[in-house]
């Protein structure tokens, strides 16, 4: 092998134990500092020295690999990375379904494993300047839509008249106006993802056993198999049928009738939060409550919003999948994070953490 072919492959060799090293959280600034000096010399090495420098990469790309228990050639590994990620990466979130693919011990590096939902995402440094220290980063889709709806919450209490002490003038009622409805909307995508969470986790964790029916399976990952296309599930029947499918129940287990959440956020909420979404001044044609109305029922939810709205929704937003959690048991994952408003009103620090 020629020098050229030899520094080609030392190259790609760096960039596997730089990725290897990422993955078992290991690259720090000075490991990443010695990668990029052998980067260099490799482009002025004989080949004499070249030979010796891939013996010892050799070594460590052997050693970091077994760690991790890599299941594929270290070089399709950052091919695969490179492919999903892009080679401009500098931190990377990736699905713990796709972790447990790629690496047979990867559990050894995050305590409580398997703890943490199918759909988690785990973060990945390829700069080397966080040093996790014992430490990783983690992010659920459903925990961020959550903080969300408390910021917005939050700062719906604080832009409000009873807090400011003042009447609003017209930017400040906008605003107070603007994170109202923010809080609201946030509340539903928090729930959507909550439960959209929980039925890819049980679907991959069921895997392709008889556990489930086609159309059970289908439900769950919102798929029409034959015409191989998404089939969305409303939001009420989410609500409803997917608790009913994990537990093997004939009935849904939370109903309207029997859980206030349910009501308030399928019902009530529902308007209020296809209004904000679906605007429209079509007027109704029969009378509503024994009464026509002059103004269409969407553009009177949302010029009659209040932050009492929003704290109703958002309370029962909170509530619901500690519900359905409890319900759930061993087929739920933890949900230390989701935090009740406290004695001011508001979600407190630590629900943003």
């Amino acid at each position: 092998m020629g020098a050229r072919e030899l520094r080609k492959e030392l190259l790609g060799k760096c960039d596997q134990l730089e990725f290897l090293a990422a993955f078992s959280f290991q690259l720090n600034k000075k490991l990443k500092s010695q990668l990029d000096a052998l980067r260099q010399e490799v482009e002025s090495s004989s080949v004499r020295r070249l030979r010796g420098m891939r013996d010892a990469l050799d070594h460590d790309v052997t050693n970091y690999s077994s760690q991790v228990g890599c299941g594929m050639k270290p070089d399709r590994l950052v091919r695969f990375i490179n492919d999903e990620f892009g080679t401009e990466k500098a931190f990377a979130f990736i699905p713990k379904y796709v972790l447990t693919q790629l690496f047979t011990k990867f559990s050894d590096f995050i305590p409580n494993w398997h703890s943490y939902p199918a759909h988690a995402l785990i973060g990945f440094d390829f700069t080397g300047q966080c040093d996790f220290r014992g430490t990783f980063e983690y992010l659920l889709p459903e925990a961020k839509c959550y903080e969300d709806m408390g910021y917005a919450y939050n700062q719906a209490v604080l832009s409000s008249p009873g807090n400011l002490g003042k009447r609003l003038n017209k930017v400040d009622n906008k605003t107070h106006f603007f994170y109202v409805t923010s809080a609201i909307l946030s509340a539903f995508y928090f729930i959507e993802a909550y439960v959209n969470g929980v039925a890819f986790d049980f679907c991959y964790r069921t895997g392709d056993s008889s556990k489930l029916t086609v159309e059970q399976r289908e439900l769950l990952c919102e798929w029409d198999s034959k015409l191989d296309r998404e089939k969305w599930v409303s939001f009420r029947n989410k609500l409803l049928q997917y608790p009913k499918v994990i537990l093997g129940l004939n009935a849904p287990p939370l109903t309207e009738t029997n859980c206030e959440e349910i009501r308030v956020l399928a019902a009530e909420a529902k308007e209020i939060r296809d209004s904000l979404v679906h605007n429209s001044p079509r007027v109704e044609l029969t009378p509503v409550g024994g009464k026509y109305y002059a103004i269409g029922k969407k553009v009177r939810a949302v010029m009659g919003l209040k932050l009492d709205d929003a704290t109703r929704i958002v309370d029962s937003a909170v509530k619901l999948p500690k519900k359905i959690n409890c319900m759930l048991g061993n087929r739920a994952y933890k949900l230390d994070w989701l935090i009740e408003r406290d004695s001011t009103g508001m979600f407190p620090p630590e629900a943003f953490k």
